[in-house]
C-alpha cells in the first residue's frame, strides 16, 4: 500500500474499522514516532517503565537512539549511561574533549548499544 503504516492507519480511521497495527510508528524525521492507538507496547531501556518514545543521547560522541522515560531522562541529563552523563558535562565545559571523545564513539557506542539490549532482556525477563 501506498503510505505505508500512516496510510494504512487513516484509512482505517476514515472507515471506523480497528487498527490491528499496535503501539507506535517509527518514523526517521524528528517525530521519531507516530502514535497509531495509544498502546504502550515497549520500556524504558534504563529502568523498564512502560515507554515507547525514541531518543538519541545527548552525548554527541555516543548519540544512541535509544527510548527512555522521563524519570530517566532527568536522571541521567538524557543520556543512555552515567558514563555518557560524565562525558556529557565534561564535553559541555571543555568543548575541545568532544573531538577527542567523537573519535572513539563508534566503538563506544556499540559498547553502549549492546549494555542497553543485555539490560533490556533481563528486564523482559523479571
Amino acid at each position: 500500500m501506498y503510505g505505508g503504516v500512516l496510510e494504512y492507519v487513516r484509512q482505517i480511521r476514515t472507515a471506523g474499522l480497528e487498527s490491528k497495527f499496535l503501539g507506535k510508528n517509527f518514523v526517521f524525521d524528528a517525530r521519531m514516532a507516530e502514535d497509531v492507538n495509544g498502546q504502550i507496547l515497549a520500556g524504558c531501556h534504563q529502568c523498564g517503565r512502560p515507554f515507547d518514545s525514541h531518543k538519541n543521547c545527548a552525548n554527541n560522541a555516543c548519540h544512541l537512539l535509544f527510548i527512555q522515560c522521563p524519570q530517566c531522562a532527568a536522571q541521567y541529563d538524557n543520556c543512555c549511561s552515567n558514563e555518557c552523563k560524565d562525558e556529557y558535562h565534561n564535553t559541555t565545559l571543555n568543548p575541545s574533549k568532544l573531538r577527542m571523545a567523537s573519535s572513539t564513539n563508534n566503538k563506544y557506542r556499540k559498547s553502549m548499544a549492546m549494555k542497553l539490549k543485555e539490560k533490556t532482556l533481563a528486564l523482559e525477563m523479571v
